[in-house]
């Protein structure tokens, strides 16, 4: 015992010695690393004062500054951005619903830059923009030579102004020119009807500020007109890009009493956050059939992974479009904005849907969509054959009678529909 205490005893010196030689690197390192920053900043301020005072022409800093911000943003993922005073106060109006433009929600994917839906109604919507179409050129400009705040603020502007869009559809290499005329946007977040005497209907457009009490009204006045708690609900997310990941959150608590509804992963899998169901919502009992598609983006996919996860409601439509994380908004003290990336989401069963998106539980495709995949000579090519509709959405699709409201061209209601009538799959 004494030989190994006096071993013990031995080998604590060197180890002490040791750690002690770390933390003087570490250190040493660490002010390396602070002195790195501090030359390379040293250097970006004698450019920009060479740029300021021998440049040919005169330049605005303003400008200097927040390109240079741009290009260090560029580096990281497509969803990190910066917005200056003007793009910002955009931002922030958009939540509330109304704005000037095209009606159109786009996304910068591998240098393209994508439409993730158009807004139901809106000029781009009434012009023929799909999602997956990608804008090649905005009025002869390249989008390769710009970001997306930049192709954003190029497709805004006075109602009544047009503008020329070079388009490329989904899986198809021919370009086609489209004018589209601006007008005032007015996104209303909820819409909603009964459907029959007890089963409803609540469309989200976007998860704005108040989208879930907006909801929960919806569903309160259905159940006073249908005479009592409705027996079914569709709630549609088709075409909705996301939006106020809170509202999202707040929505399907509203469906499940217990259990994970999301989590968030920041940096190295730290900063953890799980968001809990409680036993408080409005719409725990009724059957439920959430409605989606390629559009479904961001917070609809939080909404339609958790229900689905948590087997809460029947999923059904296409698959979405795979958004899978969470930016924060910050306030900057010119009035400009920041948009940064600072975790993934994962739903209850931790999938993350980044770049996958979420598969329905039934395929249904609308009859439109099917009609351009067989007359797209590409897209037969490419074998789209996932997002037709399967064998059970078929059988829905006829199942039963349909009231007079739902359009007869629109499948994915009508088999929501039928299956909530039925009270079961056929």
């Amino acid at each position: 015992m004494k030989k190994a205490r006096s071993r013990l005893s031995f080998s604590v010196l060197p180890i002490t010695l040791l750690l002690g030689i770390m933390i003087g690197l570490a250190l040493d390192v660490s002010a390396f690393a602070k002195d790195n920053i501090y030359a390379k900043l040293e250097i970006f301020a004698r450019v920009l004062h060479y740029v300021e005072t021998n440049y040919v022409e005169k330049v605005d800093q303003d400008t200097l500054i927040y390109g240079a911000i741009k290009g260090m943003l560029d580096e990281l993922d497509p969803h990190t951005a910066f917005m200056p005073p003007d793009v910002y106060r955009e931002m922030k109006i958009d939540t509330t619903g109304e704005f000037q433009g095209l009606g159109l929600i786009v996304e910068s994917r591998d240098d393209r830059l994508v439409v993730v839906s158009p807004i139901d109604g809106s000029p781009a919507h009434k012009a023929g923009l799909r999602r997956g179409d990608e804008i090649v050129s905005i009025d002869g400009k390249s989008t390769v030579e710009l970001s997306l705040h930049e192709a954003t603020n190029l497709m805004r502007g006075r109602v009544g102004t047009k503008v020329e869009l070079t388009i490329r559809h989904l899986n198809s290499n021919n370009l086609s020119r489209v004018i589209v005329t601006r007008a005032k946007i007015h996104s209303k977040s909820v819409e909603y009807e009964l459907l029959s005497s007890d089963i409803g209907y609540v469309k989200i457009s976007s998860f704005q500020d108040r989208t879930n009490m907006q909801m929960v009204a919806a569903i309160k006045k259905m159940s006073v007109n249908a005479g009592g708690p409705l027996s079914g609900l569709v709630l549609d997310l088709r075409n909705n890009p996301g939006g106020l990941f809170e509202e999202a959150v707040h929505i399907v608590d509203e469906f499940v009493s217990k259990g994970t509804i999301v989590s968030t992963e920041g940096r190295n899998r730290a900063h953890v956050e799980t968001e809990k169901a409680h036993d408080s919502g409005n719409y725990l009992k009724g059957k439920l059939v959430v409605l989606i598609n390629g559009g479904s983006a961001s917070s609809s996919e939080i909404v339609a992974g958790a229900l689905q996860d948590l087997k809460r409601g029947l999923i059904m439509g296409t698959q979405s479009f795979g958004k899978g994380s969470v930016q924060n908004i910050i306030d900057l003290d010119d009035g400009s904005g920041l948009k940064l990336t600072v975790a993934r989401y994962f739903t209850p069963n931790k999938r993350s849907i980044d770049m996958i998106g979420i598969r329905p539980d039934i395929l249904v495709a609308q009859p439109e969509y099917i009609a351009q995949l067989m007359n797209d000579a590409d897209a037969l090519e490419h074998g789209i054959s996932m997002e037709l509709t399967d064998e059970m959405g078929l059988s829905l699709i006829e199942a039963t009678s349909h009231p007079d409201t739902i359009d007869v061209s629109d499948h994915q209601l009508r088999a929501a529909y039928s299956y909530l009538k039925l009270g079961k799959l056929p």
